[in-house]
């Protein structure tokens, strides 16, 4: 059952609307500005949080009925996926449809000649893992249907007029994997947007998945400023927008250089990016769309995976499995950036009501930060 936490006030309002987005226009002019929000919106593209219900177009009918596996970047969405995906009950979209999806929307002459090519193709990326952790890299890489929706509508996020997208993506992934098995989905991007999705696809089925925000704002940050430091070659192959924009030349030599000389103000834009999408989920609790459907916190899916798989499968109405996923769990590393510790109170301001709701006390942990801790009062 989910809280009902008390809505984010004038401080989300103020960090996240207008005044801050003139202020930064002002003090760094428009081309750092327009900078930051041209990175920034390619890496954690956050559109409005939410709509009502009833301002979608019409129900549509899904077979088979997806499963959303929904939370912030970098609160363990990859992890989940993995290890529901390895219980065999799911279809699973990878990096492998997301790189040729066109391919396999239609038949090949030659299926084998077909797999040659995604092998090399995926093997002169010349990388092992995604580099900003340990997920291996490869044609079976699970991965977000929001790449797949920028390419087929323009957005990375669901709405109601993507419902033909979207079915066309399960379509193609559960034709490629011969079997009609439930489709398991992950958009990070879509966090926030329950009721939109809910609205359109009445009969889905979602998993919330939970991070401490320090952590989850800290890895976000460090992901947002490898991918400008230098062209990512698996992100480059998987996102139209970001390959655009490491092809250009003006836009990226400003995005590289805000990463480079102004960190702080990619920081600050993240932190507003990330907000806006707690923000909406925390609507979403309100108006109770999160009920009877599972929310796990990423520490105790470390901590307890065979536990927290078995719970969720039960109450998405599938049969538990045997499977041990303790060995399939790696450390992860979760210190704080420096410049997301300086803007602890600021965070605590805005992802308290959040925060809270899930047991993490923001307070607390700020006060433990290193640096200076007092919050002015």
């Amino acid at each position: 059952m989910c809280h009902s936490p008390v809505a984010p006030g004038g401080a989300w309002r103020n960090y996240c609307g207008g005044g801050m987005l003139r202020s930064m226009r002002r003090r760094e002019g428009g081309c750092r500005y327009w900078g930051i929000s041209r990175l920034v919106t390619i890496m954690c593209q956050s559109p409005r949080p939410d709509v009502s219900p009833a301002s979608t177009e019409s129900h549509h009918e899904m077979q088979p009925v997806p499963v959303f596996i929904l939370g912030l970047h970098r609160s363990g969405t990859t992890l989940l996926y993995q290890l529901l995906g390895a219980t065999g009950c799911f279809n699973v979209l990878t990096a492998r449809h997301v790189a040729f999806f066109d391919d396999l929307a239609r038949p090949h002459a030659d299926p084998h000649a077909f797999e040659r090519r995604v092998d090399k193709r995926f093997a002169a990326l010349g990388q092992t893992d995604r580099c900003v952790d340990a997920v291996p890299v490869g044609p079976e890489t699970p991965e977000e249907y929001g790449f797949l929706l920028e390419r087929l509508t323009g957005s990375r996020t669901f709405s109601a007029s993507a419902a033909g997208a979207l079915q066309q993506i399960c379509e193609t992934v559960s034709c490629d994997a011969g079997q009609q098995r439930a489709m398991l989905l992950k958009n990070p991007w879509d966090f926030g947007r329950v009721s939109v999705i809910r609205a359109a696809l009445p009969e889905a089925r979602f998993v919330f998945i939970h991070r401490n925000p320090f952590h989850v704002l800290s890895s976000t940050l460090r992901m947002t400023l490898f991918a400008a430091e230098k062209p990512n070659a698996y992100l480059a192959m998987l996102s139209d927008s970001y390959r655009a924009l490491t092809q250009s030349e003006f836009p990226w030599r400003v995005a590289q250089k805000l990463a480079l000389y102004a960190p702080g103000l990619l920081a600050d834009w993240m932190i507003r990016d990330v907000a806006r999408r707690a923000y909406g989920f925390l609507r979403g609790l309100r108006r109770g769309d999160c009920d009877s459907f599972p929310q796990i916190r990423y520490e105790a899916l470390c901590e307890d995976a065979n536990g927290v798989i078995s719970v969720t499968l039960d109450k998405l109405g599938f049969s538990p499995t045997d499977q041990n996923f303790s060995g399939r769990i790696g450390a992860s590393r979760s210190s704080v950036h420096p410049l997301i510790a300086e803007r602890r109170w600021r965070i605590v301001e805005l992802f308290g009501a959040y925060a809270s709701s899930f047991g993490y006390d923001l307070k607390r942990m700020a006060d433990e930060l290193p640096g200076e801790s007092p919050q002015c009062e």
